[in-house]
Protein backbone atom coordinates (compact mmCIF):
# COMPACT_ATOMS: atom_id res chain seq x y z
CA UNK A 1 0.00 0.00 0.00
CA UNK A 2 1.13 3.10 -1.10
CA UNK A 3 1.17 6.13 1.88
CA UNK A 4 1.82 9.86 1.10
CA UNK A 5 4.15 10.64 4.02
CA UNK A 6 6.90 8.64 6.14
CA UNK A 7 5.04 9.35 9.11
CA UNK A 8 1.70 7.77 7.67
CA UNK A 9 3.63 4.84 6.30
CA UNK A 10 5.01 4.25 10.14
CA UNK A 11 2.33 4.72 12.10
CA UNK A 12 0.73 1.80 9.87
CA UNK A 13 3.17 -0.95 11.25
CA UNK A 14 1.88 -1.36 14.65
CA UNK A 15 3.86 -3.61 16.88
CA UNK A 16 6.35 -6.35 16.95
CA UNK A 17 9.43 -7.04 14.80
CA UNK A 18 8.71 -5.97 11.29
CA UNK A 19 10.37 -4.86 8.17
CA UNK A 20 9.72 -1.78 6.54
CA UNK A 21 10.72 -1.04 2.23
CA UNK A 22 10.97 2.39 0.95
CA UNK A 23 11.25 1.81 -2.88
CA UNK A 24 9.46 4.70 -3.88
CA UNK A 25 9.99 8.72 -3.18
CA UNK A 26 8.30 9.72 0.09
CA UNK A 27 8.52 12.56 1.90
CA UNK A 28 9.29 13.40 5.80
CA UNK A 29 7.60 16.39 7.18
CA UNK A 30 7.78 16.51 10.93
CA UNK A 31 10.50 14.97 13.68
CA UNK A 32 9.23 11.19 13.38
CA UNK A 33 11.09 8.64 15.37
CA UNK A 34 11.24 4.84 13.59
CA UNK A 35 11.14 2.55 16.61
CA UNK A 36 13.64 -0.29 17.34
CA UNK A 37 11.30 -2.88 16.08
CA UNK A 38 10.89 -1.45 12.60
CA UNK A 39 13.84 -2.89 10.60
CA UNK A 40 14.13 0.41 7.89
CA UNK A 41 15.96 -0.98 3.66
CA UNK A 42 16.27 1.76 1.11
CA UNK A 43 15.71 -0.03 -2.25
CA UNK A 44 16.10 1.87 -5.33
CA UNK A 45 14.56 4.15 -6.50
CA UNK A 46 13.50 4.35 -2.78
CA UNK A 47 14.43 7.73 -1.80
CA UNK A 48 13.57 10.26 1.33
CA UNK A 49 12.80 13.58 1.53
CA UNK A 50 13.09 15.31 5.16
CA UNK A 51 11.99 19.15 5.14
CA UNK A 52 10.33 21.36 7.31
CA UNK A 53 13.34 21.74 9.91
CA UNK A 54 13.11 18.33 11.06
CA UNK A 55 15.63 15.49 11.81
CA UNK A 56 14.13 11.95 11.72
CA UNK A 57 15.38 9.58 14.03
CA UNK A 58 16.15 5.60 12.39
CA UNK A 59 16.46 3.42 16.34
CA UNK A 60 16.34 0.26 13.97
CA UNK A 61 18.48 -1.40 11.85
CA UNK A 62 19.13 0.32 8.72
CA UNK A 63 20.25 -0.46 5.41
CA UNK A 64 20.51 0.88 1.98
CA UNK A 65 22.92 0.82 -0.89
CA UNK A 66 25.49 2.88 -2.46
CA UNK A 67 23.51 5.85 -3.68
CA UNK A 68 21.51 9.08 -2.44
CA UNK A 69 18.32 7.78 -0.28
CA UNK A 70 18.06 11.29 1.79
CA UNK A 71 17.96 14.68 0.52
CA UNK A 72 20.84 16.77 1.09
CA UNK A 73 20.15 18.44 4.69
CA UNK A 74 20.21 22.36 5.04
CA UNK A 75 24.13 23.12 5.79
CA UNK A 76 25.55 26.54 6.67
CA UNK A 77 28.79 26.69 7.56
CA UNK A 78 29.65 29.25 10.89
CA UNK A 79 30.46 32.62 9.69
CA UNK A 80 32.95 32.61 12.83
CA UNK A 81 35.51 30.24 12.52
CA UNK A 82 35.84 26.23 12.60
CA UNK A 83 32.46 25.54 14.50
CA UNK A 84 29.22 23.71 12.56
CA UNK A 85 26.99 26.38 11.67
CA UNK A 86 23.39 24.85 11.51
CA UNK A 87 22.16 21.59 10.01
CA UNK A 88 18.73 20.67 9.21
CA UNK A 89 16.35 18.12 7.52
CA UNK A 90 19.00 15.54 8.48
CA UNK A 91 18.97 12.08 9.82
CA UNK A 92 20.42 10.37 13.19
CA UNK A 93 20.19 6.82 14.06
CA UNK A 94 19.66 5.94 17.61
CA UNK A 95 19.22 2.74 19.40
CA UNK A 96 21.96 -0.42 20.16
CA UNK A 97 24.91 -0.83 19.00
CA UNK A 98 24.02 -3.73 17.18
CA UNK A 99 21.38 -1.99 15.48
CA UNK A 100 23.12 1.41 14.06
CA UNK A 101 24.83 1.07 10.46
CA UNK A 102 27.94 2.50 9.26
CA UNK A 103 27.18 5.48 7.59
CA UNK A 104 27.80 5.87 4.02
CA UNK A 105 28.22 10.00 2.66
CA UNK A 106 26.34 9.08 -0.64
CA UNK A 107 23.25 8.54 1.23
CA UNK A 108 23.62 11.91 1.70
CA UNK A 109 24.00 12.88 -1.72
CA UNK A 110 28.51 13.23 -1.25
CA UNK A 111 31.04 11.62 -2.96
CA UNK A 112 32.24 12.71 -6.59
CA UNK A 113 30.10 16.08 -7.11
CA UNK A 114 31.69 19.82 -7.35
CA UNK A 115 30.87 20.52 -3.89
CA UNK A 116 29.95 17.69 -0.79
CA UNK A 117 30.23 19.56 1.82
CA UNK A 118 26.69 19.54 2.89
CA UNK A 119 26.62 15.84 2.38
CA UNK A 120 29.42 14.99 4.14
CA UNK A 121 29.18 17.27 6.94
CA UNK A 122 25.35 15.37 6.58
CA UNK A 123 26.98 11.95 7.76
CA UNK A 124 29.71 13.58 9.78
CA UNK A 125 26.47 15.18 12.08
CA UNK A 126 24.63 12.07 11.46
CA UNK A 127 27.42 10.14 13.40
CA UNK A 128 28.01 12.56 16.06
CA UNK A 129 24.47 12.70 17.14
CA UNK A 130 24.24 9.19 17.34
CA UNK A 131 25.10 6.61 20.07
CA UNK A 132 28.66 6.31 20.77
CA UNK A 133 30.56 3.70 18.28
CA UNK A 134 28.80 4.30 14.76
CA UNK A 135 31.08 5.52 11.97
CA UNK A 136 31.25 7.22 8.56
CA UNK A 137 33.08 5.00 6.15
CA UNK A 138 34.53 7.01 2.75
CA UNK A 139 34.13 4.98 -0.07
CA UNK A 140 37.77 3.48 -2.08
CA UNK A 141 38.47 5.77 -4.90
CA UNK A 142 35.77 8.48 -4.47
CA UNK A 143 37.00 12.16 -4.40
CA UNK A 144 35.20 14.17 -1.76
CA UNK A 145 35.45 18.16 -2.50
CA UNK A 146 34.85 20.77 -0.07
CA UNK A 147 34.69 24.16 0.18
CA UNK A 148 34.43 24.37 3.96
CA UNK A 149 36.16 22.42 6.53
CA UNK A 150 34.15 19.44 7.49
CA UNK A 151 33.19 19.83 11.22
CA UNK A 152 33.10 16.67 14.02
CA UNK A 153 30.52 17.78 17.07
CA UNK A 154 31.78 15.09 19.33
CA UNK A 155 35.17 13.69 20.32
CA UNK A 156 33.64 9.98 20.37
CA UNK A 157 34.01 9.25 16.24
CA UNK A 158 35.17 6.98 13.85
CA UNK A 159 36.22 7.98 10.41
CA UNK A 160 36.60 5.20 8.08
CA UNK A 161 39.05 5.48 5.05
CA UNK A 162 39.70 3.59 2.07
CA UNK A 163 42.56 3.39 -0.58
CA UNK A 164 42.06 6.33 -3.35
CA UNK A 165 39.85 7.97 -0.44
CA UNK A 166 40.64 11.66 -1.23
CA UNK A 167 39.17 14.56 0.94
CA UNK A 168 40.35 17.86 -1.32
CA UNK A 169 39.71 21.32 -0.96
CA UNK A 170 38.26 23.41 -3.25
CA UNK A 171 40.31 24.38 -6.34
CA UNK A 172 43.24 23.21 -4.05
CA UNK A 173 45.19 19.53 -4.04
CA UNK A 174 44.14 16.46 -2.16
CA UNK A 175 44.91 17.13 1.98
CA UNK A 176 47.88 14.78 2.43
CA UNK A 177 47.20 13.68 5.82
CA UNK A 178 44.35 13.73 7.86
CA UNK A 179 44.60 14.77 11.43
CA UNK A 180 41.94 16.41 13.45
CA UNK A 181 42.67 19.36 15.41
CA UNK A 182 41.05 20.96 18.96
CA UNK A 183 39.92 24.35 17.53
CA UNK A 184 39.42 25.83 21.11
CA UNK A 185 35.83 25.49 21.11
CA UNK A 186 34.91 23.07 23.79
CA UNK A 187 33.78 19.65 22.15
CA UNK A 188 34.11 20.74 18.16
CA UNK A 189 37.07 19.91 16.21
CA UNK A 190 37.96 19.92 12.64
CA UNK A 191 40.51 19.02 9.98
CA UNK A 192 43.34 20.68 10.98
CA UNK A 193 47.81 20.34 10.65
CA UNK A 194 48.49 18.73 13.63
CA UNK A 195 47.49 17.87 17.26
CA UNK A 196 45.71 14.32 16.02
CA UNK A 197 43.38 13.77 19.33
CA UNK A 198 43.45 9.99 20.73
CA UNK A 199 39.57 9.76 21.55
CA UNK A 200 38.89 10.45 17.46
CA UNK A 201 39.83 7.54 15.37
CA UNK A 202 40.42 7.96 12.04
CA UNK A 203 41.03 4.27 10.80
CA UNK A 204 42.57 3.37 7.11
CA UNK A 205 44.49 5.70 4.29
CA UNK A 206 42.87 8.94 3.31
CA UNK A 207 44.88 10.57 0.73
Amino acid sequence: MAYATLELAVGAIGAGTKTFVIDSAIDCTSGLTIPENVSTVVDAPGFVTISGNKTLTINGPFSADGRQVFSTPTATPSASGPVLGTITNNVIFGGSAKTRPVVNPRWFGAGGGTDDWAGLQAALWCVTQSSPGIAVQLEAGVNYTVGNSPVIDTPYFWLLGAPGAKIIRKNATPIAKMNLLDTGHTGRYTWGPSYPLSSIHVQGPIE
